[in-house]
């Protein structure tokens, strides 16, 4: 039997045990004909909502957590509880309801009561987020059983969990593939415990080639009985192709509990090959093809050898070797290879790589220099240089100094192509917007822009000081990646300026206290002629930042001129201010324009003033001990993003909407969770508090499940009250993505601003590769509502949270420099959005939720294809990408949810297609539009890669659902039981996808597992 039959069973199982429970209570308080039974249990089955009724049906003695929502303003409803023995323990008036705690039974009691209404289950609610960066492994965590795990024996889902609800008990081997790459650095970790005394027991990683060889194997014991974290960190060997991450035991007289399992890739080696310029670049001859100076010899003991036979040895005091070659001007040339340090590191004074530039007279013309950071066990070094128009010869120099020994292999010399896709992750480096973004030192008028550039009409001209000038620009970086500085660059250096003259750009490599590391420097002589520079190299260990730098010093009277300068890497890192430039809000702020005067309610786990650097007005909080605090983290984060008061290292604020208000309303606990009720009484303080404090958005980074049809949900019925009490609620579309349906609550309700999440691909300022991650909830939702309404930024966006949060505890990879951390979801997306909002209000204070909501999705840029279709289904993008200029300042008349009543029910314009297999929009009849304005889709994924961010809305010139009311206002149901004959959605509808109905749902025997986020810690795009 299929999943949709054992759905469609249970269904029909729980209305006759409702039934017949309800036949029996009206034959024993009433003595009523059969026909008055039928009808009593048909309508109070009415009240009860799909999840709650197979509850009862499972288990009807169990006390269950329900909402039950009144029919009139009496206490009738409470004096019925009472007389079953149950008590209120939540008063949740703006909805007209009260929360409790029943048995099935007295629940199917209190619904045949006309003092009730509804029903439903007090649902657990969570944070969106997507977050673990760097996990390689498939459901990490067993919250989704064995999903990715290979086992054998006895391997059970334990309850007995070092974190969140399940772990892996096993009594052979649990086991897992990952593919690597040589010379990368990988972590495996994991925390376990033995049962009892099981024998022997390990985790191993093991390495293997592509053919299934074993290559290597490190393994550590686990011989504890209590949960303790193991792991084993390894250099991946030349020829793996793919490692196991393998966890065993004998399992004698026992077994082992595993649970958060993690394997980590920590550096990205250097790619060598065997085609290099140089001559005995591996030493193999010794010191042949090499100019040494001092004691310079090679060495064959084991230790001191990377690959081959021989490494060369540096001796005791100064001592360097080189090697020079003819070359081709205007080429990059990249020097890459292995070196380490044997002895103390205060005996190393310094080590340091070069290549040199020289004219067919071997007059010097430019180098481009590295130096190396102190090492005892063999790192990467990588150093590129573009060779100026006038050079013959190469000199590839390396030496150190100091009484300790210095060892080298592997060096390789080749040309590089440009890399002429790669992400620029500096702001502005053309400086066709002024000086921005780039701090400055030295004179203050010693930089200027003007009009001389080899690119366009704008470059930098730095002029000189004695003490010297400079400019800067800082960015996050990671140890072991390779990052490449490029440009233009002139200099105008007068005849007898001196030798001890520096011109130059830089890379200068910092820690996490932002104190220096190394550098990687390209000088220039060539007077007076544009030339273009390429220099390289590799993060040493601690890098925590990157500082591009172009300076001059010693001189009086020189000048340097740069242009389109670049950094790039092989990864790229994600930057602070990385969603505001892709969103257009830097624009805004540049204008004046940053939410002042509005007010923002974050609806979350709290918030820690401390982390988000700014004053919060009073607020609410579920838990009293968390007052003014957010022992979680997620609420702090959403609350910096929206309107912290977080900046970057040149002083700008990185929020979205610094200016504005922000109100903390905590109804989630330390691990990010919380209920239905919870959620609705911090709803409630805000409707009876709005005009005290003005509130006028609400945000709502939170997840539930989708137990009914959105108008029988409590959630949704509150946040509508919210809405038509002029309050934007801005909600997540979940992060149950992608497959069709998957929309959360609140975000299924027709009236709120639904988000779900794009990636710009980490290059905020090229929009044509971002995509929709497979993390980020799809629709249409269960009423037949296009959602998400609009994308927003949703993925490696970084915030500050308590260092002694939750978050912080649980994702330690995901710190960056400077205690920022890094998180991703639709959570993220929609505090972005909830910001967009304030700036919207704060520029249009008479705004009214639907005009908002017009607006933004109206100035949405949606996804398409070069050919005009779209690059992602409506039902995964909505109206597109938000996009804020357009929002704040374009003037765009109209409403959303025209002759839509809050608290009414509707249905959406999508239906199934049973023909097709799809999902399509039908007419105010019914009838399905004809193809191709129908904007069908089957459930899959066709993001082309290649697309174009339109502007406007693409479908038909105004948005198409926000502009009237296409359902002609009607209540589609005429007041009918929504699931009564049968599935609106022809029996198929959403049970293809499993969300609805059975791997979010709160009666699968999941009420503690963490429904929204499984499958989905591994995704960081």
């Amino acid at each position: 039997m299929n999943r949709g039959a054992i759905r469609s069973n249970r269904t029909r199982f729980a209305f006759i045990i409702i039934f017949m429970l309800l036949s029996a209570i009206v034959v024993t308080s009433t003595g009523g004909t059969a026909v008055a039974e039928t009808h009593a249990a048909e309508v109070a089955q009415q009240k009860l909502d799909s999840a709650l009724q197979a509850m009862i049906a499972e288990q009807p003695e169990q006390l269950i957590p329900v909402i039950v929502q009144k029919e009139t303003d009496t206490n009738e409803a409470e004096q019925q509880l009472a007389a079953l023995g149950g008590a209120v323990s939540q008063d949740l008036a703006i909805i007209n309801a009260f929360a409790t705690e029943l048995s099935g039974e007295a629940i199917v009691q209190l619904a045949g009561s006309t003092a009730v209404a509804h029903i439903s289950l007090d649902s657990p609610v969570e944070v969106s987020d997507a977050n673990s960066a760097l996990n390689k492994l498939e459901n990490p965590g067993f919250e989704s059983g064995f999903a990715g795990w290979n086992v054998s024996g006895e391997t059970t889902i334990s309850g007995d969990a070092y974190s969140e609800s399940n772990a892996l008990e096993i009594t052979e081997e649990a086991y897992q593939y990952v593919n690597v790459t040589p010379g990368d650095t990988v972590a495996f970790s994991v925390w376990a415990k033995e049962v009892d005394d099981p024998g022997l027991s390990y985790m191993t990683l093991e390495f293997y080639n592509a053919y299934g060889y074993p290559l290597a194997t490190q393994r550590v014991e686990i011989k504890h009985n209590n949960y303790k974290q193991y792991s084993v960190e390894y250099l991946v060997p030349a020829q793996a192709y793919y490692a196991m991450a393998r966890l065993t035991t004998e399992g004698t007289n026992g077994s082992v509990i595993i649970d958060d399992t993690a394997f980590v890739i920590t550096l990205s080696a250097a790619v060598t090959s065997s085609n290099s310029l140089l001559k005995n670049g591996g030493f193999e001859n010794g010191t042949s093809d090499w100019h040494t100076r001092g004691i310079v010899r090679y060495s064959t003991k084991n230790k001191y050898i990377r690959t081959g036979n021989r490494a060369i040895e540096f001796g005791w005091g100064s001592t360097s070797m080189d090697q020079w070659l003819t070359i081709q001007p205007g080429q990059p040339y990249s020097l890459t290879g292995w070196y380490k340090i044997s002895g103390t590191e205060l005996a190393y004074n310094w080590g340091s790589v070069w290549l040199g530039f020289y004219d067919e007279n071997w007059g010097y013309l430019t180098a481009v220099g590295a130096n190396l950071p102190y090492t005892s066990d063999y790192a990467p070094l990588e150093l590129t240089g573009v060779a100026p128009a006038q050079t013959k010869y190469l000199v590839v120099w390396l030496g150190k100094d100091g009484l300790v020994k210095m060892y080298a292999d592997d060096m390789y010399l080749s040309i590089e192509s440009p890399a002429t896709t790669s992400i620029n992750m500096l702001d502005n480096g053309d400086f066709n917007e002024g000086e921005d973004h780039w701090g400055s030192w030295g004179s203050a008028s010693a930089t200027n822009i003007v009009n001389d550039s080899p690119i366009d009409n704008t470059s930098l001209k730095i002029d000189s000081s004695w003490d010297g000038n400079g400019i800067w620009q800082q960015i996050l970086a990671s140890p072991g990646q390779a990052y490449t500085y490029s440009g233009w660059i002139k200099s105008n250096q007068p005849a007898g300026s001196g030798g001890n003259t520096w011109i130059a750009v830089s890379l200068d490599y910092m820690d996490a206290d932002d104190n220096y590391l190394t550098t990687v420097a390209h000088e220039i002589y060539v007077s007076n002629v544009w030339v273009p520079f390429q220099i390289s190299s590799i993060a040493p260990e601690g890098t925590a930042y990157i500082n591009a730098i172009a300076w001059v010093a010693d001189c009086a009277s020189c000048s340097l001129y740069v242009d389109n300068l670049a950094l790039t890497a092989t990864t790229n890192d994600a930057q602070i201010n990385d969603y505001l430039q892709v969103t257009g809000v830097e624009q805004l702020h540049d204008q004046g324009i940053d939410g002042s005067g509005v007010t923002i309610a974050v609806l979350d786990s709290g918030v820690n003033p401390n982390a988000l650097r700014k004053l919060v007005k009073e607020g609410f909080n579920i838990d009293l001990s968390l007052l003014n605090g957010d022992s979680n983290g997620h609420g702090t984060f959403m609350a910096g993003l929206i309107a912290g008061g977080a900046t970057d290292p040149l002083g700008n604020s990185v929020s979205v909407a610094p200016g504005a208000d922000i109100i903390s309303i905590q109804v989630l606990d330390q691990s990010g969770k919380g209920s239905t009720s919870n959620v609705i009484a911090g709803l409630d303080w805000i409707l009876n508090n709005k005009d005290t404090y003005d509130i006028r958005v609400v945000n709502m980074s939170l997840s539930g499940p989708v137990t009914d049809a959105y108008w029988n949900n409590p959630i949704n019925q509150a946040v509508e009250q919210l809405w038509d009490a002029g309050i934007v609620v801005v909600a997540a579309a979940g992060n149950t993505g992608p497959d069709a349906g998957s929309i959360t609550t609140p975000g299924n309700d027709p009236f709120v601003i639904t988000v779900g999440a794009f990636t710009d691909n980490y290059s905020p300022l090229y929009l044509n590769d971002d995509y929709v991650p497979p993390f980020s909830a799809s629709g249409p939702s269960e009423t037949g509502f296009i959602k998400p309404d609009v994308l927003a930024p949703g993925a490696h966006l970084l915030m500050y949270v308590g260092e002694n949060s939750d978050y912080a505890q649980s994702y330690p990879e995901l710190r960056r420099a400077g205690g920022w951390y890094q998180g991703s979801g639709t959570s993220a997306a929609t505090a972005v959005t909830s910001g967009v909002v304030a700036l919207m209000l704060q520029q249009n204070p008479d705004l009214t939720p639907n005009e908002v909501k017009y607006r933004l999705m109206a100035s949405a840029q949606p996804s398409i294809n070069s050919d005009g279709t779209l690059a992602a289904s409506i039902f995964q993008q909505g109206a597109g990408r938000l996009w804020a200029p357009e929002a704040v300042l374009g003037n765009l008349e109209g409403e959303a949810n025209a002759g839509m009543i809050p608290g009414e029910a509707y249905v959406g314009p999508v239906v199934y297609d049973t023909t097709r297999g799809g999902y399509a929009l039908v007419d105010a009849n019914r009838n399905l539009l004809p193809e191709g304005e129908d904007y069908f889709w089957d459930g899959g994924n066709y993001w082309s890669g290649g697309n174009y961010w339109a502007g406007g809305n693409y479908w038909a010139g105004g948005n198409y659902w926000a502009g009237g009311n296409y359902w002609a206002g009607g209540n589609y149901w005429a007041g009918g039981n929504y699931w009564a004959g049968g599935n609106y959605w022809a029996g198929t509808y959403f049970e293809n996808s499993d969300y609805y109905w059975n791997t979010s749902s709160y009666f699968e025997g999941n009420a503690s597992a963490s429904l929204f986020q499984i499958g989905f810690l591994s995704q960081q795009p």
